[in-house]
């Protein structure tokens, strides 16, 4: 049988009314909800019309793209991000909230923020800092809130390591979680030094919400239930395990709102087989190798931090 063609940012964006499966949801109507969440400041956590979260990218590699979620999405949309902490060790009880720091972005429709607003809560207490705010108020926050886990980009979290470093950052998580941005090696070993303890490095993007996660032995492993990933070279044909694609094609399995079937994602990535330590039969991410698309990061912050 024959494969679906893939369908490319521009394609979803062009067909987006024809696609949505809910008839009552519009492209323009979503986008002036996002528009006046940004003037007003609005709490993006909260669901649109009581029922919807919608989030869109930065658009720095061409043309924005929106997305919504209904309730049981969105659940699953947080449970894939709360899954990077369970597989990392770091768990959450009634006796023993995890209080989790994100350092990213503030304006309200990038998934990051959306996200970050959904997960407060008693069992999270969740500490939201703009990726753009002075460092000294940043460093302040976090030394008064005390993160069990810090989140943020990589570009972010390299000068807070040099904080921490230099003594004005007096913090100890129990996990660093890098996100959203390429974890070079040399940021990695940063990481470390400053905290003593490898970070985690979460994929993740607004389209599919968490992609994959490492264990604890930080092997990363695709979240295989959640999604298809299927690299495939510059002719969309796939790719062997072990080999680098030009590009990704993304199924997101929960996604029934906006579906998403062999989405295309400039992403460029390598898979490995299966089997790890930990016990999990995931596929293993062997390899990032570039992120073209925008994701949730600022490219701004990502050429003058890391």
């Amino acid at each position: 049988m024959d494969q679906l063609p893939p369908v490319t940012k521009a394609d979803l964006m062009d067909h987006f009314d024809d696609a949505i499966t809910t008839p009552d949801l519009k492209l323009a109507d979503l986008e002036n909800h996002l528009r006046a969440l940004t003037e007003s400041g609005g709490d993006p956590g909260l669901p649109w019309q009581g029922q919807w979260w919608a989030a869109a990218t930065a658009g720095t590699t061409g043309r924005s793209s929106t997305f919504v979620w209904n309730r049981t999405e969105w659940a699953t949309v947080l449970a894939s991000y709360a899954r990077a902490n369970d597989w990392a060790g770091i768990s959450a009880g009634l006796t023993r909230p995890l209080k989790m720091a994100l350092v990213s972005s503030r304006v309200p429709t990038h998934q990051s923020a959306v996200v970050g607003a959904s997960l407060r809560s008693g069992l999270v207490p969740t500490l939201r800092l703009d990726v753009t705010a002075p460092m000294d108020e940043t460093v302040a926050a976090l030394n008064r809130f005390q993160p069990r886990i810090l989140v943020g980009y990589a570009s972010a979290l390299k000068p807070l390591a040099a904080e921490q470093r230099a003594g004005r950052l007096h913090i100890s998580p129990q996990g660093v979680m890098s996100a959203s941005e390429v974890l070079r090696s040399h940021t990695a070993s940063k990481l470390e030094a400053a905290w003593g303890s490898k970070p985690f490095d979460v994929y993740a993007a607004t389209e599919t919400a968490g992609i994959a996660s490492p264990c604890t032995y930080r092997n990363r492993h695709i979240y295989d239930d959640l999604l298809i990933v299927e690299p495939v070279d510059q002719a969309g044909n796939p790719v062997s395990a072990g080999t680098t694609g030009a590009k990704l094609l993304v199924t997101v399995l929960f996604s029934r709102t906006l579906p998403l079937i062999r989405y295309e994602m400039s992403d460029t990535l390598r898979l490995g087989g299966r089997g790890c330590p930990c016990g999990r039969s995931f596929t293993l991410l062997q390899d990032i190798e570039g992120r073209v698309e925008d994701g949730q990061g600022t490219l701004r912050t990502i050429l003058t931090c890391q």
